[in-house]
């Protein structure tokens, strides 16, 4: 289409736009640099997102930081030690941290309303002296932006509620108990970042109205008088007084650029303090007045900036430049939008892919699909898997309904693998086991700001047959065969698992924190099987970056089993290398069959009523790649490797080291982005296994580590 209107490619389009902007914005450059740069100095080079940067004495500063190499945190920046930086306190979502008179820090950070239907911004305290640690005191409040009164007995923060921002006071004793509605907004109205005065007369705050407005204001405490700082379409942000109230400072873009200014109350004249190139955000002016630091942008993202202030610095403020286009009016547009959800128009298969997989019986040719609406209440998974030795078909089909506190899930199977319990002539014989089955289960997740629990229960259906038959002779000198059981077997089964695994930005993979399970199924007549059995499987994961290298990961994952079944020696677990239902086990939170590998092992080779395993994995960062060709949809991310070793064995009867068997090799991992916005994961590993039935094996799939 692209080359049919313009006669260019959509390639060759894209170079041309970059060559304009490289000539617009070298000319606008050109432009700040005549009148003169006026910039502070750089104290911090960790780029992404900065956010509520304020001094708390002369030499010390503290705001939010989301760098993408370690926890959103509130920080401080110690300046009179050689701009060392110290973690304070987690945050969770955006933060803008103010320390009242006594040192005590308060907050915004996102948590749980209402279990987990509802994830709210409320108000924290924290003590940095370590008195007592992170307390929440307002719960399901919806606020933000607070700010302590200079005597410490108020606060000023900013609620969201009925598509809209407003400003409110309370009492810093009692907030919700004593709030009160300072500005109203109306529908879509916006109000940001309230700062108390010096004298704690006075309210200075960032306003969004109707008409594209976003301007500075301020509000008189006593007579709620509102005097407007500034009025027009550009984008005035962060107001911060300076200590003796003489002057408000805030950050404008009236010139195309971001700048901070300083507004005088006498004389209502607005003054240009900054001069840069790239923006220059909310202000935060020393306790002696003499000092200003600012958040300043880069290519990397935010990051601090202080200027030292003299008596005379800056110039009358130029005009605003009024060149942006009219404002659209919110109402109209939503009311042509509205209407009314149906999901099965957005809820269509959206990546298709093939994966090459190892199971039980050489290789596993695979295509697999899946699909989400755009409201995420709907998701279903579904794959088709051909052995390329044995001809047998496996399929996998899973769909999840969230709109429900719990979540609702169905999934259907047919699966062919080995199983033991078949014995002819007092010898073990191969048998293959063909099952077809379904599971209908209830899930609930349980989240905080840090972590999260999940509890389900399930209860499933799968039916048996054997497709082994024995063309040899019975010896009447043993036993007759054991032949294991087929027919109908219905269990159900509960779980839980806890997680705190944090992955960050820039993370290879997960790098922080740990996440535990346990599960048990029954079976029985009562909840209509055939037979009886009970089974209880658990985990443990746990992941440690290594303090000589970023991204480097020492990865550990401990599994475990046991169980018994009145059909026999069949095998309840089984191990071995990945099974022909890794990448929807992946899918699954909490399916251990997927979960597992003892690799350098044929799939589902090792079986017994019981299972140890204990894998560990050295990850280390090799490249980040970033590119993508042309306009084709796929995108390649990064690439990573590791090495691992695998020691574990699944059994029948009391616990023998002497029996596990160990595995190691390396894996290269490859991340994709396909289709603009589905991640996808490519893995090509080579595994040795050193003990009987392992050897040498290569082998591709799709999925990530455990």
């Amino acid at each position: 289409m692209g080359k049919r209107l313009t006669g260019k490619t959509f390639a060759e389009l894209y170079d041309l736009w970059i060559e304009d902007m490289h000539r617009h914005y070298e000319a606008v450059q050109a432009s700040v640099r005549a009148r003169g740069i006026t910039a502070g100095r750089r104290l911090t080079f960790h780029g992404e997102t900065v956010r509520g940067l304020r001094f708390t004495d002369d030499q010390r500063l503290i705001y939010y930081v989301s760098d993408g190499r370690s926890d959103p945190q509130i920080r401080a920046l110690d300046l009179g030690d050689g701009n060392e930086l110290e973690r304070i306190v987690r945050s969770s979502g955006e933060s803008y941290p103010v320390v009242d008179p006594d040192g005590e820090l308060y907050f915004e950070s996102l948590d749980a309303y209402r279990t987990n239907i509802y994830t709210f911004y409320d108000l924290f305290r924290f003590d940095p002296r370590g008195v007592w640690k992170r307390e929440r005191i307002t719960r399901g409040l919806r606020a933000r932006y607070p700010d302590i009164s200079p005597d410490g007995r108020r606060i000023a923060y900013v609620r969201n509620d009925s598509s809209t921002q407003s400003l409110w006071i309370a009492s810093l004793d009692d907030i919700e108990g004593t709030q009160e509605l300072l500005v109203p907004s109306d529908r879509f109205e916006q109000v940001y970042t309230p700062r108390f005065s010096p004298d704690g007369t006075k309210l200075a705050y960032s306003a969004w109205r109707k008409g594209g407005y976003r301007d500075i204001h301020v509000i008189d405490l006593a007579s709620r008088e509102i005097v407007k700082v500034t009025h027009d379409r550009a984008l005035d942000t962060g107001p911060a007084w300076s200590p003796d109230g003489s002057r408000l400072y805030f950050s404008s873009d009236r010139t195309g650029i971001a700048n901070i200014y300083a507004w005088e109350p006498g004389s209502g004249e607005i003054t240009q303090i900054t001069n840069v190139v790239s923006g220059a955000y909310t202000p935060a002016p020393s306790p002696d007045g003499r000092r200003l630091a600012y958040i300043g942008y880069t290519s990397r993202g935010y990051d601090v900036y202080l200027l030292e202030l003299e008596s005379e610095q800056g110039g009358p403020a130029a005009p605003y430049a009024d060149d942006r286009p009219p404002p659209s009016d919110a109402d109209t547009l939503l009311a042509d939008a509205s209407d009314r959800y149906a999901a099965a128009r957005t809820l269509y298969p959206r990546f298709w892919g093939l994966d090459l997989e190892e199971d039980a019986f050489g290789r596993q040719l695979g295509i697999f699909t899946r699909g989400e609406d755009a409201a995420q209440l709907h998701n279903f998974f579904a794959r088709l898997g051909i052995s390329l030795t044995e001809g047998y078909v496996n399929a996998d089909l899973r769909y999840t309904l969230r709109r429900l506190p719990p979540d609702l899930s169905l999934s259907f199977f047919r699966r062919v693998t080995p199983r033991g319990g078949f014995v002819v002539n007092g010898q073990r014989q191969p048998y293959v086991e063909d099952a077809y089955g379904g599971r209908f289960a209830v899930g609930y997740l349980i989240p905080r700001s840090f972590h999260a629990n999940r509890i389900s229960a399930s209860y499933g259906l799968t039916w048996t047959r054997s497709l082994s038959t024995f063309d040899g002779t019975l010896d009447p000198n043993f036993a007759p065969p054991i032949v294991p059981a087929t027919g109908l077997n219905a269990d159900i089964g509960l779980s839980w698992s806890y997680s705190d695994v944090r992955q960050h930005l820039y993370d290879y993979t997960p790098s922080e924190g740990r996440t535990l399970g346990a599960s048990i199924f029954f079976a029985h007549p009562g909840v209509g099987s055939q037979f009886e059995s009970i089974s209880a499987s658990w985990f443990i994961r746990r992941f440690i970056e290594m303090p000589w290298a970023q991204h480097h990961v020492l990865a550990f994952r401990y599994g475990g089993g046991a169980g018994e079944d009145s059909r026999g020696e069949r095998g309840i677990f089984s191990l071995g290398g990945f099974p022909d239902t890794s990448f929807l086990d992946q899918l699954v939170n909490f399916e251990e069959q997927g979960g597992v590998a003892l690799r350098g092992y044929p799939a589902f080779s090792i079986f017994g009523d019981r299972f140890q395993l204990l894998q560990t994995e050295y990850r280390f960062p090799l490249t980040r790649v970033l590119r993508g060709p042309g306009t084709v949809p796929l995108f390649f991310d990064r690439m990573y490797g590791l090495v691992f070793f695998d020691y574990g064995n699944a059994y029948f009867g009391p616990l023998d080291f002497s029996s596990f068997r160990k595995g190691a090799g390396l894996e290269l991992l490859m991340n994709f982005t396909v289709g603009y916005s589905e991640p996808l994961s490519l893995r090509l590993g080579f595994a040795y296994g050193f003990d009987e039935g392992g050897g040498a094996t290569f082998y591709v799939s799709f999925g990530t580590p455990f």
